[in-house]
């Protein structure tokens, strides 16, 4: 199985867990430190997960786009002669292939596009929908493409970062909720329960005629003389 160098930067960074344990005390720290951020965060903005304003998606968009930047890196691309960005390298999987030398002798000339997250996402909707409309002057279809590959590939990220604080701040939520647990039925209870379920039953498949069995008449008569034996002393 290939592994991508920037899953192994990630692990690095993270730091492996040793032993069992060990992952089970780095996972539990990784979930106080998301409950203690989503903690500020609602601080800061108590509508907070039931409402997200869009300034504060927004600023938060901003740091998930910076963080992922610091995974995937910096993308190169090079106008090439069908008129299309054609890609050279990138700085975490490929940084061999970006160096300034390379950059300034093996592309002079040529027309250089660096891409990542942070500038994706820098582009507002209105501007990045003006670089695929032919009427506009910020017409540029090539550049469109590359930047529309990097919103889509962080779009997904986000939405996933977005989704872990707002389930932290809803477990955080729910621990202040006391849990009511329903105590077990009685047998009575349970009895006229199933007795219920039945009469519906015979009730439904009357109408239906689906079970020439069912006879809601005689169900309910049975029932009453349960009853009347059930609750002689």
């Amino acid at each position: 199985m290939v592994v991508k160098k920037t899953m192994v930067a990630q692990a690095v960074e993270m730091s492996l867990p040793v032993s069992l344990k060990d992952a089970g005390y780095k996972i539990a720290k990784h979930g106080e430190g998301s409950k203690s951020i989503a903690q500020w965060v609602m601080d800061k903005h108590p509508e907070f997960p039931a409402k997200i304003e869009e300034t504060v998606k927004s600023a938060l968009y901003d740091g998930f786009a910076l963080r992922s930047t610091e995974i995937v890196g910096d993308t190169y691309f090079f106008m090439g002669d069908t008129g299309m960005y054609l890609e050279i390298g990138n700085s975490i999987e490929s940084p061999d292939k970006i160096t300034p030398e390379i950059l300034a002798t093996k592309y002079k000339g040529k027309e250089l596009v660096k891409m990542n997250p942070t500038i994706a996402w820098s582009y507002t909707g209105t501007e990045f929908g003006l670089l695929n409309n032919t009427k506009s002057d910020k017409y540029n279809k090539p550049l469109h493409t590359i930047v529309s590959v990097s919103r889509e590939k962080f779009r997904k990220y986000a939405h996933n970062a977005l989704g872990d604080l707002i389930n932290a701040a809803k477990r955080i939520l729910n621990q202040d909720k006391p849990r009511v647990r329903n105590g077990n039925d009685s047998f009575i209870m349970a009895i006229e329960k199933v007795f219920g379920t039945l009469d519906k039953r015979a009730v439904t498949a009357e109408k239906r005629q689906s079970d020439s069995t069912a006879n809601s008449v005689k169900h309910r008569l049975a029932v009453k003389a349960y009853w009347s034996s059930y609750n002689t002393k």
